[in-house]
Order: structure tokens, then sequence, then C-alpha cells
């Protein structure tokens, strides 16, 4: 019944066996239990962290001094957002379809190339209200670290 979303959500250079073992029953087990409409699955290139709960991009201000403002603000909000990961990042999306939570057509990218101001406005609710999200981290095998 899970099997796309199982052969999705598998092991690729450079990740960890382990980690993805959890990435995988996280996303069965919230189409299982909660049974969404559709199930998001995105891959992103590297490790990203709780920083990103809640991120729902960043305000600027100032003049642009070699191309970057004089300064930033990170903004976090309690209504979940699409959290503002640069397309480039995405390794993978998958859309599935319950009851049976099988491929669908592929949908519209969910990260989007746009400024900042677009970012802070877009609600998941506003994406598919009627769907769960799963964001899980590829390059997951710990790296070590040289002396």
């Amino acid at each position: 019944m899970f099997d796309a979303v199982a052969e999705f959500v598998s092991a690729q250079q450079g990740d960890s066996a382990e980690f993805i073992k959890k990435a995988r029953a996280i996303a069965i087990g919230v189409a299982r239990d909660y049974v969404p409409a559709r199930l998001y699955v995105i891959r992103i290139d590297n490790w990203f962290g709780p920083k990103w709960m809640h991120f729902a991009g960043k305000f600027t201000a100032g003049r642009r001094i070699r191309g970057f403002p004089t300064a930033a603000i990170g903004v976090h909000k309690t209504r979940l957002h699409v959290p503002p990961f640069v397309p480039s990042r995405v390794v993978g999306q998958r859309v599935f379809v319950g009851p049976d939570y099988e491929e669908t057509v592929a949908a519209m990218p969910l990260h989007i190339e746009c400024p900042s101001h677009q970012a802070l406005s877009r609600q998941i609710a506003d994406i598919d209200k009627d769907a769960g999200f799963l964001w899980f981290s590829g390059e997951s095998r710990p790296r070590s670290v040289g002396r």
C-alpha cells in the first residue's frame, strides 16, 4: 500500500541508512494514521535542522552593499508556511494520493524562486489544505572530522 512512498524515501549516496529508515517510517505513519488526501514528500540536498521550523523567510532593509542588504531579520510565524528552501536545494518532490498513496502526476514545484515578501505569505493551507507535508534531509550520513 505504501510502496511508492517507501521507494521515494530510500537511501542514496551520502545518506545514513538509520536516518532514512526513520524518515520512511514517519512518512508512512503520517499516511496511515492521519490519512491525508495527498502526501507531499520533499528531499532536500543537505542537512537542515530545527531552525527551519516555522521559518517563513527574511525581511531585509537598508541599501545593498556589494549585493547584500545592510540588515536582514529572520521571520518565524505560528501558521505553517512553505519553508523558503531555494529550488536548487530540492533533490526531489513527489506527491502521493490516498488511500493507496500511489504517486500522482507531478505537481507544481513547491519551492520556487520568489522575493522575500512573497515567501512570507506562502502558507501551507493555501497550497493544499487537505495534504500532509514531509521534508527530509539528504546527505544525512555523519561526516568524519579531520584533524
